[in-house]
């Protein structure tokens, strides 16, 4: 999700105080359900990769 964010209101962007970086951020963090619905439902799939066990593994 924070590649997301950076590319869309981040990447190549200035921002002349913390609080407008802050407010970029939080209105991009917004508009995910809404305007980024589509792009985010291509990121955020249940696709992980599973190792197995090792029997060498020691805590």
């Amino acid at each position: 999700m924070w590649k997301f964010t950076t590319k869309q209101c981040l990447y190549n962007r200035y921002y002349e105080s913390f609080c407008q970086f802050k407010a970029a951020i939080d209105d991009c963090l917004s508009k995910v359900s809404s305007t980024f619905s589509e792009q985010i439902k291509t990121l955020l799939k249940p696709n992980f990769q599973l190792f197995p066990k090792s029997a060498n593994v020691t805590a």
